[in-house]
């Protein structure tokens, strides 16, 4: 215990010289018992795999850490975290070992419990990952009760430019937090984007959860600008649109998400400076919690 206290001592003298910046190793937890009403029941998730393409990788990991909170944000209890491995149909590879420490012989026989993932996702009033547009089409390929609850992305759903983050990467936002982590382990990385979740904000001075909640809820438009001029490019790229390549059944064009109450408004403006005048019959899909982030949406 002394000895813990003289490094506390030498850390802080440390800050205080300002020459110097201490960062704490992430250390999880202890589970606690959940309280329940007025709070809801948050499932962190974060998945390891065996390459970036969903139509060809496979998951190779899977980890759950599920936590309270209250409606504007606070975290307040967290749970045991679920961490487990699955044997892919083909080996590993060298550079996925390199960036996941998942070897071959670690998930060699290992495979999934799918009822208690089920049972943690039933448990749950909404499910977060640091970059939900990856992590949930694993997860709905390896249970389907992932597409039944809301999702938020820790990565998406702050504006961490805005906040005055240079990147929005987890170990740079630790980093920033005042710790560090092992990276690229499906369990840590759950633990350290909750530990991120309850800091507060440089700029605002908001927790990121509250942040995250607050875009979580907002519903949305997307809207593909198909068959454009090739001269509207530009205008479509200054204001905000992307372009889809067409796969998975999606049409391609250019498209954009705005906020619910927007929808109006930016067809208005594609009617005007667009399409000439003469707005045609658009692909929109509207987009909640509860569809966002899926294969469907991206």
């Amino acid at each position: 215990m002394a000895g813990n206290s003289n490094l506390k001592r030498f850390a802080h003298e440390l800050e205080q010289s300002g020459d110097y910046r201490v960062l704490k190793r992430l250390v999880p937890p202890l589970p606690m018992n959940f309280i329940g009403a007025p709070f809801k029941r948050g499932l962190m998730i974060d998945t390891e795999t065996t390459g970036l393409d969903f139509n060809e990788a496979e998951l190779i990991e899977i980890a759950l850490v599920p936590f309270e909170y209250s409606t504007e944000g606070k975290l307040v209890t967290f749970g045991k975290a679920l961490d487990q491995f699955q044997e892919p149909s083909k080996p590993i590879t060298e550079e996925i070992t390199k960036l996941t420490g998942i070897t071959n012989e670690m998930v060699s026989g290992q495979s999934i419990n799918i009822a208690e993932v089920d049972k943690l996702i039933e448990e749950s009033d909404l499910i977060i990952a640091h970059n939900a547009s990856f992590d949930r089409p694993f997860a709905e390929r390896l249970t389907p009760a992932f597409k039944n609850k809301p999702w938020a992305c820790s990565l998406k759903d702050i504006d961490w430019k805005e906040e005055g983050y240079e990147s929005p990467k987890l170990s740079f936002l630790a980093m920033e937090h005042g710790f560090y982590y092992k990276a690229h382990r499906a369990d840590i990385d759950c633990w350290a984007t909750i530990k991120i979740l309850a800091q507060r904000l440089k700029a605002s001075g908001d927790r990121a959860m509250t942040k995250l909640l607050e875009s979580a809820r907002q519903e949305r438009w997307r809207i593909w600008a198909t068959n454009t001029d090739f001269a509207k490019k530009d205008l479509l790229k200054d204001r905000g649109y992307r372009w889809e390549s067409g796969q998975n059944g999606k049409p391609k064009s250019w498209y954009v998400d705005i906020p619910a109450d927007d929808k109006e408004s930016e067809l208005e403006y594609l009617k005007n400076e667009i399409y000439n005048g003469c707005l045609p019959d658009l692909p929109m899909v509207h987009i909640t919690a509860l569809n966002r982030f899926s294969e469907e949406i991206g």
